[in-house]
């Protein structure tokens, strides 16, 4: 029962509502009504009736409301039977945003009714009894629906609640659906709701009197409200405000002055599928795109030219053997290996006009294996082993280098009985039985063709014995190999390029011998420091920005926490699968304390990222993170993250085909000759080469680099955007920056590499402020997907297998896009032209 009463305190009109379906001494059951009313007093919104107070009176409990001067949407239905057009999307609408308020702060009506609506003296809707209806049903019932629910109210529960299931915000939305179709009808509701699997969806669900004057739309709305399969219903209440005819919240929510929610975002946009016209054209560019990638690999990715004759094991054991033939074969407890790329080398070839990336003497990929008589753990705990850490030290550790083919480049090893404290012998006095002719077989060299000469430079290890040679490479370049030796073992051998040498071979130049020393040239040191000043600057503008918002209580903080979640879980899931674990011990465990600090540090980072930008985004840019507040909240299908996915893909291995162009054009024009294609400089290097697991880790990897480039990159254009003021100066200042580190970064000269920067990167731009964020994070995904892995077209290489892993991984998900933004939309009939409706 409701009586209006004046609150003598305030001297305002007020409902009170008795709630006799329970007894209110008992203390569970005040609790949870104390629980629920709790949350509906949050639910301030012109659209729900207002809870004040609750209190008793002679062992009665009663809630004081806000009294509405009006007449429930229950009797004026039944006074003048169903409504206007304009007038049911007008009341829907309300009723939608009411709903959203209250939803927003996690509270459910869970009896929605036409009695529950009320139209006031204004012809505004206000929903009443938030709260009301879960307060008054008994405890430990199971029951969802109030206990004073009459059979014709039932009609607007949802399924699942008539089975005493549990209720979701969808269970109020099929309600929502059912009194619009009162509305619109002037008839109740179907008494079991729509299945999607028998009820055809091109017959209309109205009267035909009825169904001639309604707009299609609202039509869709009351269907999708009412399928008996909550996951068919719309995802909110607000998606289902944006579907209804002429319906533009975010916009309203603009012109008001007003920062929208991450909700209202998310609802705005397009809700239908795309035409499958439309999407099979994209669907087959990103495809064509893929193979041409994969088709023009061998001439401008690294590892096809690099010579990858030998696999990694084939490797390994040649490094083994290599140590068995100088007699070095101790007990052996641990043994790593892995690939690098020489980028000393890359650059003397690009400036020697060389070319030859697969050099036995001077390759740009070379593969290093270690081994130890215990475990092998890095200086570094944040980093696998490498080469260089930890430092070859300890007795029976031995480290050698190869190049692809199998020739060796360096080798060092620890003798087990070692010492400190000897004297050097002179260099001259060398043991007959030294195995210096096994090694140069060994490095694909003759000793006959090499001279000896004084040695360059002392070796690493301990040595009573050093000799060096001097001759020719493949390319006519100075060789200079050196050896020592300790006690009649060998410790060490290198093969040294001219260009390594210094100042030692300044005497052989008079002779004729050229020294090409590279440098890094100016511009490549200063887009370095240049990227160094950026991210710092970005970082501190982020850090600024978080604060601020944190102090304003502004910002998706549950967004926020879901993206550095998955940053830290993608980051640990990298270590796992590319890690090597050995039982260590405490040394694991430094390890593994070390990742767990890195991986919560760049999860702290992008959350600073996102608290930073998100809530700018929705004021200034609301539509460029529509979809990707869609994909957070769970709606990984919906057609919108399909079509962004769908373009951002498609966009990211356009960067690549970009630069394979750029590559393949430059000798045509007579500009400097680019650089293959190689990995991205990212731990992680080569990995996918080292096999399966570790191809996997690094796609993982690869995930969670891309959200940070995506947010990196938006949260530039955003700071760009609050220092120059406007959207289009934002917009070129990014792209002339992004496009000028580029063409620095890759030492490239002229008017086609400023060219091909400039067109990427305005198409970046495009991408990252029209599509939006995940568009943009699924290209820098894709990019660097197409860039790490080993792509070729060679079906017959070793590597093959995991190469394609990475392209195959990105052809399904432009399939999964491609089928998820069709919406429902059947491919057939929408290519001939036979599916004018869908279910989107």
């Amino acid at each position: 029962e409701v009586y209006r009463a004046d609150d003598l305190k305030v001297g305002q009109s007020v409902a009170l509502k008795f709630l006799r379906a329970f007894d209110p001494s008992r203390p569970e059951t005040m609790g949870r009504v104390l629980n629920e009313l709790r949350l509906a007093r949050q639910v301030a919104h012109a659209n729900v009736c207002r809870v004040f107070d609750i209190g008793r009176f002679e062992d009665e409990a009663l809630v004081a409301m806000e009294f509405i001067d009006g007449e429930n949407l229950e009797s004026l239905l039944r006074r003048i039977g169903r409504l206007p057009r304009d007038k049911v999307v007008q009341i829907a609408r309300q009723m939608c945003a009411g709903l959203a308020a209250a939803h927003d702060q996690g509270l459910l009506h869970r009896d929605l009714t036409p009695r529950n609506v009320m139209i006031d003296g204004r012809g505004h809707v206000r929903i009443i009894d938030f709260g009301v209806a879960d307060a008054t049903r008994p405890p430990h019932t199971g029951n969802t629906v109030s206990s004073q629910t009459g059979p014709a109210d039932s009609l607007y529960h949802a399924p699942e609640q008539r089975a005493r299931e549990a209720t979701t915000p969808q269970s109020d939305l099929y309600a929502l659906g059912a009194i619009v179709y009162e509305m619109v009808t002037g008839e109740a509701p179907p008494p079991h709701g729509l299945d999607p699997d028998t009820d055809e969806v091109h017959t209309s669900l109205l009267p035909e009197s009825v169904a001639e004057q309604i707009d299609p739309k609202l039509e869709r709305v009351i269907r999708r409200c009412l399928q008996r399969d909550p996951q068919q219903r719309p995802p909110s209440a607000h998606a289902t405000m944006a579907a209804l005819p002429g319906g533009d919240p975010l916009g309203a929510a603009l012109a008001a002055g007003q920062t929208p929610s991450p909700q209202l975002v998310a609802a705005a946009g397009r809700t239908e599928g795309l035409k499958p016209a439309s999407a099979a054209g994209l669907l087959g560019t990103g495809l064509a795109a893929l193979i041409a990638v994969i088709l023009l690999a061998g001439q401008t990715f690294l590892l096809p030219q690099a010579g990858m004759e030998l696999p990694t094991a084939v490797l390994a054991d040649r490094a083994r053997e290599v140590l068995a033939d100088i007699g070095h074969e101790p007990a052996v407890a641990h043994r790593v290996s892995g690939w690098l790329l020489d980028s000393e080398a890359m650059q003397h070839q690009q400036r020697t006009q060389q070319q030859d990336w697969a050099d036995p003497h001077a390759p740009a990929v070379a593969f290093w294996y270690r081994q130890s008589p215990s475990r092998i753990t890095p200086l570094n705990p944040l980093v696998a082993p490498s080469l260089e850490d930890p430092p070859t030290t300890r007795a029976g550790m031995a480290t050698l280098q190869l190049s692809p083919s199998g020739s060796l480049l360096s080798l060092r090893v620890v003798p087990e009985a070692a010492g400190s404290g000897d004297q050097q012998a002179d260099s001259r006095t060398v043991p007959d039985d030294l195995p210096w002719s096994t090694l140069f077989r060994a490095a694909g060299l003759e000793r006959q063709q090499f001279e000896p000469v004084e040695p360059s430079r002392d070796p690493a290890i301990y040595a009573d014995t050093v000799r060096a040679w001097l001759g020719e490479g493949t390319h006519g370049q100075p060789l200079h190999v050196q050896g020592a030796a300790l006690r009649g073992r060998v410790v060490e051998f290198e093969v040294l390029r001219g260009w390594e040498l210094g100042e030692v071979l300044q005497g052989n130049e008079a002779a004729g011998a050229k020294i090409d020393r590279p440098e890094e040239s100016w511009q490549v040191g200063a887009a370095r420091t240049l990227r160094m000043i950026l991210f710092f600057a970005v970082l501190s503008g982020g850090l600024l920005l978080a604060w601020y918002n944190l102090q304003h209580r502004r910002g998706d903080r549950v967004g926020a926490f879901r993206v550095g979640l998955f940053i830290f879980i993608s980051a640990m899931l990298t270590w796992l699968l590319i890690h090597r674990f050995t039982g260590g011990g405490a040394g694991e465990m430094r390890v593994l304390l070390a990742r767990i600090a890195m991986s919560l540090f760049l999860a702290a980072v992008v959350w600073v990222y996102y608290t930073a930008m998100e809530p700018y985004l929705r004021r200034l840019w609301p539509q460029t993170v529509i979809s990707w507040t869609r994909l957070l909240s769970g709606r990984w299908r919906d057609p919108l993250v399909g079509r962004d996915v769908l373009i951002g893909g498609i966009f990211g291995t356009g960067i690549v085909l970009m630069l394979q162009l750029e590559v393949l054009l430059a000798p045509a024009l007579g500009t400097m000759q680019p650089l293959p294609l190689t990995p991205p400089p990212r731990e992680p290097l080569l990995a996918p080469l080292l096999g399966t697991a570790p191809a996997i880790g690094t796609l993982v990897n690869l995930v969670g680099v891309g959200i940070w480039l995506g947010f990196t990159a938006l949260l530039l254009a955003l700071l760009l955007r609050v220092i120059l003021r406007r959207t289009w100066l934002a917009g070129l200042a990014f792209c002339l920056l992004t496009a000028g580190l580029m063409v620095m970064a890759s030492e490239a000269r002229g008017v086609l590499a400023w060219g091909f920067a400039l067109v990427i990167f305005s198409g970046a731009t495009w991408v990252l402020m029209r599509v939006g964020l995940l568009a943009a994070v699924t290209a820098a995904f894709f990019c660097l997907t197409l860039l790490a892995h080993p792509v070729t077209a060679d079906t017959s290489a070793w590597y093959a297998g995991v190469g394609l892993l990475g392209p195959g991984l990105l052809a399904a998900v432009l399939a999964v896009a491609f089928y998820h933004a069709l919406g429902g939309h059947s491919v057939l009939r929408g290519l001939l032209g036979d599916d004018a409706h869908g279910v989107g």
